[in-house]
């Protein structure tokens, strides 16, 4: 019995040894994360710095405290104005960040978040005034793993938001603030390369819905004026990681009220059902073809009956915009590309700087103030003239003809000469609701439903 005792004592002796020395390697390598992810920052160009990491919990777990964490990041981006690209510089700092992980799983660490953080941005419009933005959050945490070089990161928030406020001379005092709820987010971190500048990143991101509102003092020169907006659900994505870039986002049930104050005008509503945005671009210029794509799409859009007003006084118009969509895609020769702000703003200043190869319309289309049109089509361009086919649907142009004319913005006498042409090219249904158009580019010639209406423009190139 004494040898059994004995050999379980020595057992227990090595395991709490081995045990202990598990830990204390977790320790160290949460210490050597944590440094890690600061130098990826710092390989990005930015800064990053904390005052110390303490670590605790023995023996079952870890838990760390980051006091006085901060970091800064400087990019360049393109001047709106065409002016020699300036520099985006953000700020952010919080009083202490809290981490935490398993001893068997150390290169796992959960960050949890102070409920309050801060941003100073800093940006060339701002003409050299920072603005301090203070975010909030409520169980704000993030989970970051290893993958070989890579981080993956996933986490969210029940509540988060911002608040700023700032004093203009053109429009007064300004304060804004606005909350997400139920944010959800995941992805992943690239390390960085030595040729490559823009973030490596993959990231999706989630909220059930949003609000917020803006006051403007206003000055004697500028009346000012308060907004508050409403949304549902918001997601979206974005990934950079391999040679192009890919968003994707979706608003739903946005809403929003403006009152001018100084002119006492009554509340103006608005509201946008769904609101669809797609991008895809390259990522880095080549002399060979890339393709690139483009969707926007405006769902059940409402305005108050005094922006009908102001917009439509002699009430000629349905009020109602059902859809509006744009959606593209194709190929070209970027010359440069947006996430080279300087080499794109250069570009832009001595022309386009993208060459077109082909085009592909996937939808256009307009529900709107009683017309409904959609078209589709492709082509490409041959010795800089376009070679190829589109198709049109439209119903409601008679509609629309008489809605010009009875709010004056056609003469009569120039929407018949319209309705004639329309009626002449067009082909109707035999519904005798909807007219249709075939286009077609060939031999440096314009064709509508196969008949020739002259010489096919020439792109600039």
């Amino acid at each position: 019995m004494r040898k059994v005792l004995v050999t379980l004592t020595g057992v227990a002796v090595v395991a709490a040894a081995a045990w202990s020395g598990l830990w204390f390697y977790g320790k160290g390598r949460i210490a050597e994360e944590i440094e890690t992810q600061a130098q990826l920052i710092r390989e990005r160009g930015g800064e990053a710095a904390f005052d110390a990491v303490e670590v605790s919990g023995f023996p079952f777990g870890y838990e760390g405290r980051i006091t006085n964490p901060k970091f800064s990041m400087m990019q360049e981006i393109s001047a709106p104005t065409g002016d020699a690209p300036g520099q985006a510089i953000l700020n952010w700092s919080a009083p202490w960040i809290k981490a935490s992980a398993g001893v068997m799983n150390p290169n796992s660490v959960e960050f949890t978040f102070p409920e309050t953080q801060d941003i100073l941005l800093d940006l060339p419009e701002l003409d050299g005034q920072p603005l301090p933005i203070a975010l909030t959050s409520q169980d704000l945490k993030i989970v970051t793993e290893r993958e070989g070089n890579d981080i993956l990161f996933r986490g969210g928030a029940t509540q988060m938001g911002g608040s700023f406020s700032r004093d203009s001379e053109k429009s007064g005092q300004i304060d804004f603030i606005y909350t997400m709820r139920n944010l959800k987010t995941s992805g992943t971190i690239q390390e960085p390369q030595a040729d490559v500048e823009r973030p490596q990143i993959a990231v999706t991101y989630s909220i059930d819905g949003f609000e917020g509102s803006g006051n403007v003092a206003g000055t004697s020169d500028s009346p000012g004026g308060k907004i508050d907006f409403t949304g549902g659900a918001v997601s979206g994505e974005g990934n950079s990681l391999g040679a192009e870039t890919l968003g994707e986002a979706t608003f739903n049930d946005i809403a929003g009220t403006l009152q001018v104050v100084q002119l006492g005008t009554p509340p103006l509503e608005m509201g946008i059902g769904k609101i669809e945005a797609k991008t895809r671009i390259p990522n880095d210029a080549s002399p060979e073809p890339q393709a690139f794509g483009y969707r926007l799409g405006f769902e059940d859009v409402t305005f108050a009956d005094l922006i009908w007003t102001m917009l439509d006084p002699q009430q000629a118009f349905t009020r109602e915009i059902n859809a509006i969509t744009l959606d593209v895609e194709g190929t070209a020769i970027f010359i440069a590309t947006p996430s080279n702000a300087e080499a794109f703003a250069k570009a832009m200043q001595n022309g386009l700087p993208i060459d077109l190869k082909t085009l592909t319309l996937n939808d256009l289309t307009v529900d709107a103030i009683g017309l409904k049109a959609t078209a589709d089509g492709k082509g490409k361009l041959e010795n800089n003239a376009p070679q190829g086919k589109a198709a049109l649907a439209v119903e409601g142009f008679p509609t629309l003809m008489n809605s010009l004319v009875k709010s004056g913005r056609i003469p009569p006498q120039q929407a018949m000469v319209v309705q004639l042409m329309v009626e002449s090219f067009g082909k109707m249904d035999e519904d005798e609701k909807t007219v249709r158009f075939d286009f077609e580019a060939r031999d440096g010639m314009m064709y509508v439903n196969s008949v020739p209406i002259g010489e096919a423009p020439m792109l600039p190139r």
